[in-house]
Order: structure tokens, then sequence, then C-alpha cells
């Protein structure tokens, strides 16, 4: 009877674990339609971040195309033009690349000096306001040469009256001395800055590290394009150039390269209003 009752009690504990096996298909089934909607959003975002990667490049790429009279840009003047990064490491990795989150200076000065017995290098660089944090902002300096150093910001100077929150500004930031051999060439070839602005259809060059065309690397290539001054809005002055996020703070240069502008933004991603602003310089 023990027998019996045993084999009785297996047969009514099977249908028992039916159901378990039936959630458990259930969850399997749940998981895999989980992943593959993930996977399917996932590759969506990432054809359509290419997609709008690449429109924007053309974008960039035929206005430059539409230039006339391109200025032939000073190549000392180019070396001063440098990226540069107010993100700590941490931002920079959750960034995922150094193409984003940069903007472009333009370093006019830069010595040796010492202050309470203590030896450091004093480098002064145009940007744009809005690219800086504070003015106890640590940043990382990319020159075109593919050198990279760090300073501290401790000094600000306004170049042009605050518009919309936003100004052209000369940072002075302070490096160690090893610094120094990377600057050194710059020194004997400071930069002239401009107050004058052109006259409305005046051909000038607009430079900077525009991150839609620049790879996910640290080190680019400076990108120069010609275009025509169409006047002034609210203080900024306009050109048809469409900016984008790289070019911020970068310099607008006349036919005398003379720096009288740096880049404030643009409307890159509309198509039907391809506007740039600059933030005009008065040293």
């Amino acid at each position: 009877m023990e027998k019996y009752k045993g084999n009785r009690t297996r047969k009514e504990s099977s249908p028992k674990r039916k159901p378990s096996l039936i959630i458990i298909g259930l969850i399997g089934t749940i998981v895999l339609l989980g992943s593959a909607t993930l996977a399917f959003n996932l590759g969506q975002n990432i054809r359509e971040n290419k997609v709008e990667e690449a429109r924007m490049t053309q974008v960039v790429e035929a206005a430059t195309a539409q230039a006339i009279s391109p200025i032939q840009v000073d190549e000392n003047l180019l070396k001063h033009i440098v990226r540069f990064w107010s993100l700590d490491e941490a931002e920079k990795e959750q960034q995922g690349a150094y193409s984003y989150g940069s903007c472009t200076g333009l370093i006019t000065d830069t010595k040796k000096a010492n202050k309470f017995n203590t030896d450091y290098v004093e480098t002064k660089i145009a940007t744009a306001r809005h690219c800086v944090k504070s003015t106890d902002d640590t940043i990382t300096i990319a020159m075109p040469n593919g050198e990279i150093f760090s300073g501290s910001i401790y000094d600000e100077q306004a170049l042009s009256p605050t518009l919309e929150d936003d100004a052209s500004i000369i940072v002075t930031i302070t490096s160690l001395p090893i610094v120094w051999e990377k600057l050194e060439s710059l020194a004997y070839n400071p930069i002239s800055l401009s107050s004058e602005v052109p006259s409305i259809g005046e051909t000038v060059t607009v430079c900077g590290y525009p991150s839609v065309v620049q790879s996910y690397e640290k080190f680019a290539t400076i990108f120069c394009r010609s275009t025509t001054i169409t006047g002034t809005d609210d203080g900024f002055i306009t050109t048809t150039l469409p900016l984008s996020g790289g070019d911020s703070g970068g310099p607008w240069i006349n036919s005398s390269n003379q720096v009288f502008a740096v880049s404030r933004g643009g409307n890159a991603l509309d198509e039907t209003n391809l506007t740039g602003y600059g933030l005009p310089i008065t040293p």
C-alpha cells in the first residue's frame, strides 16, 4: 500500500510542475522579445544619429562650397587656434568622444611668470563666455600640432558687451613650467585683435573645430570656412555660415588676417535659416 501511495503521490505532483514550465517559457519569451526590441531601438538610434551627423556635415560642406574668394589664413594665426574642454575626466568618458563638449579658442599671448617665488606659464585665450564654466575651472587644451596641456583659469576679461548672457572674452590660465616648451614658439608671435567689423557683403573666414566634421579622437583638423557678413542682430554679427557644436569661441578673421569676433552659435540644423552669430571684439 505504501508503494501504491508513493506512486500516487508522484502522479499527483506531475501536473503541479507544468505551470512552472509554462511560466518559465513565458518569461523567456518576454526576455527575448525585450532584448530584440532593445537591440532594434539601439540600432535605430545609431542609424538616426549617423544620418543626422551626415546631414549636418553636408550642410557645413555645402556652405563651404558656396563660399566666394576664400581668404588665405596666415599660418602663424592657425598655430594659435586650439580646442579645449572644461570637462573633467568623468564627463569626458560619459560624453564618449573628445569631439563633443569641446570649444575653440585663440591663444593671443603666452609668457613665463613668477608669483610668490613660484614659476608658472601664463596663457591668454580668446573665446566665448559660454565655453567656460567658471573662473576657477581647469581646462584641457589641444594644439593643432597634437600637443596637449592643462591649465587653471584665474581671470576673465570681457571683450564685448554681454549679449544674451554671452560675450567674447579672454581667459587667463596658469600652467606648470614644463608647459613652456610646448608654447614657447607662440610667445614670439602674439595675435592682434581688431574692433572694426567688416562691412556687409565683405568676405571673412571663420575657423573652428565643428563636432559634425570631426572624428571621435582628441586631435582634429582646424576647419576654416569663408563667408560674407550679412549684418548685425541685437549686437551679434551675422553671416550665412551655419555653426555647430565645437565651433563656439572660434575666431572670425578679416581680409587683413585680424581677428574681429568669435563664434557664438548658429542654426546648423535649420536648412531654411543658415545664420551664424559672432560676438564682436572691442580690445
